[in-house]
């Protein structure tokens, strides 16, 4: 297994084909989870794509099998609480982070695991080591407070509290019966869980490719990319 981090912005040659291979998953899944959970037909639109500051992708032979999305905020700017990502947030969930005027924030969103290799479905357990990837970056990152929000139909819950998530709300009203739980992370818990990973995910994040470093050391990133 490869992880592979990129910006969803315009990519760079040296990872185009990855780039684009998980834009189809994105979709293709996200499409399939709206069809089936929310009951709903919806059209997901590249902007919801490209505008993530980072993708965290897992390739099995060079094709994605599972991935997550960061994207960077700050509270120190105002408009920020009127995201539409925190459009289902009660506003109490917002109210100490807006008032400390919190900076260097983090969302994570779009988990994203190819059917096959789901947990009933394979050997791998690619929806933890996805969440565990998740963590060792945004700590690489650094941050002050780490947003995420999930289906509550799913197991995403559980997964994101072995890496010390905490809940914010539960059972946010969405879509068609649908609730939402929404939850974050301190770099305090975060790290805590740390030495819990297993040796498989420590690894593939130190082996990791970043193509967000091409513009500091295109040469070394050409390299390894082949």
């Amino acid at each position: 297994m490869k992880l592979y981090i990129f910006s969803g912005a315009t990519p760079e040659r040296h990872y185009k084909d990855i780039y684009e291979k998980s834009f189809k998953l994105w979709k293709k899944e996200w499409e399939k989870t709206y069809s089936h959970d929310f009951k709903e037909k919806k059209i997901f639109f590249a902007d919801e794509f490209t505008r993530q500051n980072f993708w965290i992708v897992l390739c099995i032979d060079s094709e994605p099998v599972g991935m997550v999305s960061i994207r960077q905020i700050s509270f120190q700017n105002p408009i920020i609480q009127h995201d539409s990502w925190f459009r289902f947030f009660p506003k109490s969930d917002l109210s100490t982070f807006i008032e400390k005027q919190s900076p260097n924030c983090l969302i994570s969103s779009n988990f994203v695991v190819k059917e096959e290799f789901r947990k009933s479905n394979s050997k791998h357990k690619i929806s933890e080591c996805i969440a565990q990837l998740n963590s060792l970056f945004a700590l690489e990152l650094g941050f002050n407070i780490h947003f995420g929000c999930s289906n509550n139909s799913r197991s995403v819950d559980k997964i994101v509290a072995a890496t010390g998530a905490r809940i914010l709300s539960k059972a946010i009203p969405y879509k068609n019966g649908v609730e939402l739980n929404s939850f974050y992370w301190t770099e305090e818990d975060m790290r805590k869980t740390v030495p819990n990973y297993p040796i498989t995910s420590m690894r593939i994040f130190k082996e990791k490719i970043d193509f967000t470093l091409l513009t500091k050391d295109q040469n070394e990133y050409t390299k390894k990319a082949g």
